[in-house]
């Protein structure tokens, strides 16, 4: 459902597939691992204006910021940082146990996140016996 979403408002908004990237938890619902209650976006310049009005969760100031094991740029550009699925980029599930290591570490967004982020990796883990 999100990703039909999601190919309806880059139709509306004229938004190039290749100018940005999915990350975070969505990439986890693409594996079957768990279901995604949003869809986060890495995007070039132009486009972040559109998503942010669009409601969707914006990470470039995270990837930007060391967050990610990459910038923003490099994440979106970078072939072995993606993947291409329903013609979309999806980030790799390297970029996102990277992420997830990071904010457990650094406890970024509270106890709830980091219990969440943990419960995360144990399944990724598992799934790719990592």
């Amino acid at each position: 459902q999100k990703l039909r979403e999601l190919e309806d408002f880059c139709e509306i908004n004229n938004i190039d597939r290749d100018k940005f990237c999915i990350v975070s938890s969505a990439i986890l619902s693409v594996y079957g691992l768990r279901d995604c209650r949003d869809i986060d976006i890495i995007s070039c310049e132009e486009y972040i204006g559109i998503f942010t009005k669009g409601g969707y969760g914006l990470h470039n100031k995270y990837a930007n910021s060391g967050c990610y094991p990459s910038t923003s740029d490099d994440i979106i550009l970078n072939p072995t940082h993606f993947f291409h699925f329903r013609h979309f980029k999806f980030c790799t599930i390297d970029v996102v146990m990277d992420n997830k290591k990071y904010r457990i570490k650094n406890r970024l967004f509270g106890e709830e996140s980091v219990q969440k982020d943990k419960k995360d990796l144990k399944l990724i883990k598992k799934f790719f016996r990592k």
